[in-house]
């Protein structure tokens, strides 16, 4: 299948379904370095490998409604 067979595939898909590819071929991925990583290979680090991955909700640091009678 040619790259760009995979790509017409792909655009046909639904939104949720093209979520799932990039989770599964990030996982694909991460593995892959990981794999690298405990042989040696690779970068020589992972530190910063997830950028980008993870997020804070703006209102982290607001006072929780469970906890207003405490305060």
């Amino acid at each position: 299948m040619s790259t760009q067979e995979l790509v017409d595939k792909f655009n046909q898909l639904p939104p949720a379904k093209k979520q799932e590819i990039e989770e599964l071929i990030d996982s694909i991925l991460f593995e892959k370095e990981l794999e690298a990583y405990k042989k040696g290979e690779g970068r020589g680090s992972m530190a910063g490998f997830l950028k980008g991955k993870i997020w804070m909700s703006d209102d982290f640091d607001e006072p929780l409604d469970d906890f207003k009678d405490y305060m």
